[in-house]
């Protein structure tokens, strides 16, 4: 299961972008990739999203680009023709379980329980997204989850903002946080891929200066 570990390895901050004019998608790219940012994950939740990552990865090949909101079969089955680097789910029961491995796309499934995080390590999968961290616990649940599953690694989303995604990637078993305060609706209407670019920049500086993230 580390496939979806080695796509996220070079990723620690994954904007996640809900797409509502297919134009954006490519200025968007270019104002990520000016701050080093070479990722982002898109919700599903707009029919501009489908045409937006086969854009993006026909211009942009080595960007990677994530989906976050995959649920139905119809969804499941669409997306290994797009083109899309890996997939993810808000929530898991069995059955979506079944559709996202039949996609045969590196999959991160959510968590936020205990239970859950439990279910998910005895289908074998190392690497989950820890959703929504605002609401389950934020890092006093983190830590827990490290004294009882060791070997998991956790991509954080819910409630963040600069100042907690920080804070959460200095827990030693998150490697990346994931998130819309990075991309706002605001600036994507505007046009507004300057403030987007500088945003993420003082994100970057600020993480470089971090012990974890100093190498």
């Amino acid at each position: 299961m580390n496939a979806i570990r080695r796509i996220l390895a070079r990723h620690p901050l994954i904007p996640v972008v809900t797409l509502h004019r297919l134009e954006w998608a490519l200025p968007l790219v270019e104002a990520l990739q000016q701050a080093g940012i070479h990722i982002l994950e898109l919700t599903l939740r707009t029919d501009s999203a489908w045409d937006a990552i086969t854009l993006i990865k026909d211009e942009f090949p080595d960007f990677c680009v994530g989906v976050t909101t995959a649920l139905e079969a119809e969804q499941f089955q669409r997306l290994p023709d797009t083109g899309v680097d890996y997939i993810g789910s808000p929530a898991v029961t069995e059955s979506v379980l079944q559709k996202a491995l039949h996609c045969h796309l590196p999959y991160l499934p959510a968590a936020g329980t205990v239970t859950e995080v439990l279910w998910l390590s005895e289908k074998g999968f190392d690497t989950l997204k820890f959703y929504p961290a605002h609401i389950m616990g934020g890092a006093n649940a983190l830590q827990h989850f490290e004294a009882i599953f060791p070997q998991i690694r956790f991509c954080v989303s819910g409630g963040i903002g600069h100042d907690t995604a920080l804070e959460y990637l200095q827990q030693s078993n998150v490697d990346w946080v994931a998130g819309s305060w990075l991309v706002l609706q605001k600036d994507l209407q505007e046009n507004n891929w300057q403030h987007i670019t500088q945003k993420a920049q003082k994100l970057q500086a600020s993480l470089k200066s971090l012990p974890k993230w100093s190498m």
